[in-house]
């Protein structure tokens, strides 16, 4: 199996999002989701319990906690899995195959199966559209924090963060780590330069590294932001 070292080398731009009209509708971000007061209240309802199966509490101290719609049951039916299809408002999927072997499925409400046969490419990915106003100024003294849990081991994987800030776009890669089946990855900003400005967009790209003749079991899957002095 080929370690992928530094995913942002071999694909620095698949993921990134569509253009958003000044309306804020289009590109990755979903035309549903509220921006963040800065409060520590749930800003889409309480999502730390999923409609059905496990879940993933809120961590202690986060100032904002996220479970994509996927992962909260509310989609019924998948589209045909090309390359930069969108799977829900908010999630698309990427992959560089040219004769890929991939089956998309809702085992259950509120998670995602990808069966990956024969794959002659190095990755595949899901990029994440994070809410508007949750990342408007890179906090430095932040984390956030990617939870998965997975019925199956998914071998190699990498999380990144995305941050558009004008012209420029900065990244943070952490590797997915834990024991079994629940993983997770922290995305630490203070490795996000100063000063940056407003951010225009901001996503998360969920990387698998060599998925062929795999089964990609993501049945929970959240991200929240911890203040670094609490982690």
């Amino acid at each position: 199996m080929t370690l992928l070292r530094d995913p942002s080398l071999l694909f620095p731009s698949r993921a990134a999002p569509a253009p958003r009209r000044a309306d804020g509708v289009g590109g990755l971000i979903s035309a549903t989701a509220r921006p963040f007061d800065g409060t520590t209240k749930r800003p889409f309802g309480d999502q730390t319990k999923r409609p059905f199966g496990n879940k993933t509490k809120r961590p202690f101290g986060a100032t904002w906690f996220w479970r994509p719609d996927l992962w909260t049951g509310r989609t019924r039916r998948l589209p045909h899995p090309v390359s930069g299809t969108t799977l829900c408002p908010g999630l698309r999927m990427f992959h560089d195959a040219s004769t890929p072997d991939i089956a998309l499925d809702l085992p259950h409400p509120g998670g995602l199966r990808i069966t990956v046969g024969g794959f002659d490419g190095q990755f595949l990915s899901l990029a994440l559209a994070l809410p508007h106003g949750i990342t408007r100024r890179p906090e430095r003294e932040h984390l956030i924090t990617l939870r998965l849990i997975c019925g199956t081991a998914p071998g190699t994987g990498y999380a990144r963060l995305n941050l558009q800030c004008g012209a420029n776009l900065h990244r943070v890669t952490a590797s997915l780590d834990g024991t079994g089946k629940h993983l997770s990855a922290d995305l630490d900003l203070q490795q996000v330069p100063q000063d940056t400005g407003p951010v225009r967009d901001g996503w998360v790209d969920l990387i698998f590294d060599a998925p062929a003749h795999k089964v990609l079991d993501l049945r929970d899957l959240t991200l929240a932001r911890l203040p670094r002095g609490r982690f």
